[in-house]
């Protein structure tokens, strides 16, 4: 089994060192002359596991044997820490080799050191997991997949993920990823690593994988050239990357095997259609007894000159449908109202309108698309999640043409217009009124689970 140790360390109470250098997995420490007992006895060195060895509880459940190669001025016992208890280890040489087979809690800071303070040096020190292991010989028989990307709060295991904490297009693919391919067959750990984000110590100390998904937009386009090389190393079979549509010329796709698009185009040699995915679960419809209307946020860029945002035209429609009929209601999503420099001039002044000022958890934005009627577009997408998940949950979608790229939506029903002057109240609550039930049955077309079934014949 290979090392799961990284090359950064951390050396505990390291006040009471004169002197040391760690250089390629060695260590050589001298120590004041007046250290005291109590002090010495927290110290030790730390040399750092492989991230996922300190979010998982499900990679702390094996044994692991503990290897290194020691010199000494004076023959010492040793001390390990492994996040759990101290543990002695019998020693009455200058120097030789400590095997040693232990658990560990590597949530906490594991170390090494001798029992008494004497000056040492430490070499080859490698933490690997033991093949023998009646845990590890189950976990082995799995198919084991890698994500890259997901926030700290979603790199744990699935079962303890939080759901409150779910508010991103990239959160979405993280949970949902977790949930339908983690199974008595499969399982899934997810790397905190961004677009950009080329870390190359988060692959140091990594096991090896059947399978890997960058769930940012073509992250391995934008990450280095070594992080990838190494990457392939570490995985048997596909590596993908995420991505809305696989528009463009196939040699700028970066260096997976396959981009998994959403956007419903033919595929090709470097790429495979999988739809869009949407929690079923979260988002249905559960209307009230008023008519409403659902605004989208501000695009989020007003340097952006490619992108229009109609959110000043929209909203003054709106409000004027709010004045002439009490009955019905507006509701608009303004979490990038500072981001985008948008003033509200109807904000807190009109009856019957309501914005959401912050990023909610998703679970709580559902009930939002749940309630609604309409969902309106204010800018153009590359995607537009929301569309998919306002129709799940039963709203017409209302839009301005052009925003949303052809083919995209023609399963729903909708309301394009090139002249927003054409949309009437009347006309809306009419097709609601027709097709609201029927929406949600179109919409079940693009669940998670048929997303991840797609993969799942792509990357076996």
């Amino acid at each position: 089994m290979e090392n799961i140790l990284t090359s950064d360390y951390k050396i505990m109470k390291d006040h009471i060192i004169n002197s040391y250098d760690y250089n390629n997995n060695s260590i050589k420490v001298s120590f004041k002359n007046d250290v005291v007992n109590k002090e010495y006895h927290s110290f030790g060195i730390h040399i750092v596991p492989n991230i996922l060895f300190k979010t998982y509880d499900t990679l702390n459940c094996f044994s692991f044997i503990l290897k290194f190669n020691f010199k000494l001025k004076k023959p010492e016992d040793f001390n390990i820490y492994n996040g759990i208890e101290w543990i002695s280890v019998k020693n009455d040489l200058y120097t030789g080799t400590i095997t040693k087979t232990l658990n560990f809690n590597f949530k906490k800071y594991w170390r090494i050191r001798t029992s008494n303070c004497v000056d040492f040096e430490l070499s080859n020190i490698n933490i690997c997991i033991d093949s023998n292991c009646k845990n590890f010989k189950e976990f082995h028989k799995k198919k084991k997949l890698l994500l890259i990307g997901g926030k700290d709060d979603l790199t744990c295991d699935f079962i303890k993920i939080d759901k409150n904490k779910i508010n991103t297009f990239n959160d979405n693919y993280t949970y949902n990823f977790k949930k339908y391919f983690t199974n008595d067959n499969s399982v899934v750990y997810n790397i905190n690593c961004s677009q950009q984000e080329s870390t190359i110590q988060f692959l140091e100390g990594l096991f090896i994988f059947d399978n890997c998904i960058d769930i940012s937009q073509r992250g391995l386009y934008h990450k280095s050239k070594e992080f990838y090389e190494i990457l392939r190393t570490k995985v048997k079979n596909k590596i993908c990357c995420i991505c809305d549509n696989n528009f463009g010329d196939i040699k700028l796709y970066g260096p997976q095997d396959y981009l998994l698009y959403a956007i419903p185009r033919k595929s090709n040699t470097k790429s495979h259609y999988i739809g869009v995915g949407v929690d079923n679960s979260l988002f249905f419809p559960e209307k009230n007894d008023k008519f409403t209307i659902l605004i989208d946020d501000c695009y989020w860029s007003q340097d952006d000159l490619i992108h229009r945002d109609d959110t000043t035209i929209i909203l003054n429609k709106c409000i004027d449908f709010l004045k002439k009929n009490q009955n019905i209601q507006i509701i608009r999503f303004g979490y990038r109202d500072k981001q985008a420099n948008f003033n509200d001039p109807y904000k807190n002044k009109v009856i019957g309108y309501k914005v959401i000022e912050n990023y909610i958890p998703l679970k709580d934005k559902a009930k939002y698309h749940n309630n609604a009627s309409i969902w309106w577009g204010t800018h153009g997408e590359s995607m537009g999640l929301e569309y998919f998940e306002s129709a799940m949950s039963g709203c017409i979608l209302v839009y301005p043409k052009g925003f949303i790229n052809n083919g995209l939506l023609d399963d729903f029903y909708k309301i394009e217009y090139d002249n927003i002057e054409d949309i009437t109240l009347d006309k809306m609550i009419d097709i609601y009124k027709k097709y609201s039930d029927l929406q949600r049955e179109k919409a079940l077309k693009y669940t998670w689970n048929n997303v991840c079934s797609r993969i799942n014949e792509i990357i076996t």
